[in-house]
C-alpha cells in the first residue's frame, strides 16, 4: 500500500562513489528577470560498494546568491547523522552544528523558560535557562537542588538566590565528604 511516490534512479554502467542519485533544484525569477536557484535537494551515493552502501542527503538554500549546504543526512548503522551549518560536511555524531563564523546555535522558547535535556536509560539532567538565571541539575526547572548562574554572575549550590560571588548553601544535617 504505498502512496504515491516519485523516484529518482541513476542507472549508470559504472557508478562511482561520490556520483549523485537525484537533485531537485527549486528556481525562480528574481528583480532583473533572470532564473535563480534558491534550494536545491541532492542525494549522493557516498559508496557504491556492494553491500555497504551509503548515502548522504543535502539541503542547500541561497545566500548572497551561492548555494550552500544548511543540512546534511548521513546514513550511519544506528540512524542518520545530522549536520546543521556551513561546516558540517561529515557529521560524526547524532547532531553536529558547525559554522564558520562562530555563530552559537540557539534553543529558544515563547515562554520565559528554555531547556535542553540531555537523558540516558535511568537518568535526565538539564539546562535550563528562566528569566534571568540559568540553571544545570536533574529537574527541568530552577529550583535549589541546582547550580544557578545568576544575571551578576554569582553561583549559587543549594540556593536560587546567590547573594555572593560563589553561595554555597546547605542544611547543617547533610553530610559531607
Amino acid at each position: 500500500n504505498l502512496a504515491p511516490q516519485l523516484n529518482f534512479y541513476n542507472a549508470s554502467s559504472s557508478p562511482a562513489s561520490g556520483d549523485y542519485a537525484g537533485q531537485i533544484d527549486f528556481e525562480a525569477r528574481d528583480s532583473g528577470g533572470n532564473r535563480t536557484q534558491y534550494a536545491r535537494i541532492i542525494a549522493e551515493a557516498t559508496s557504491v560498494t556492494h553491500p555497504i552502501e551509503d548515502g548522504i542527503l543535502d539541503l542547500q538554500v541561497a545566500f548572497d546568491g551561492s548555494l550552500t549546504t544548511g543540512l546534511r543526512l548521513r546514513g550511519m548503522a544506528n540512524g542518520a547523522y545530522v549536520g546543521i551549518g556551513d561546516l558540517a560536511t561529515n557529521p560524526n555524531s547524532p547532531l553536529l552544528v558547525k559554522s564558520a563564523d562562530n555563530t552559537p546555535a540557539v534553543f529558544e522558547s515563547s515562554d520565559s523558560q528554555a531547556k535542553i535535556q540531555i537523558k540516558d536509560d535511568d537518568t535526565s539532567a538539564y539546562i535550563v535557562a528562566e528569566n534571568t538565571k540559568i540553571a544545570f541539575g536533574r529537574n527541568s526547572s530552577i529550583h535549589s537542588g541546582n547550580i544557578v548562574i545568576d544575571s551578576s554572575d554569582r553561583v549559587g549550590i543549594g540556593t536560587t538566590s546567590p547573594s555572593k560571588t560563589f553561595h554555597v548553601y546547605a542544611n547543617v544535617s547533610s553530610d559531607y565528604a
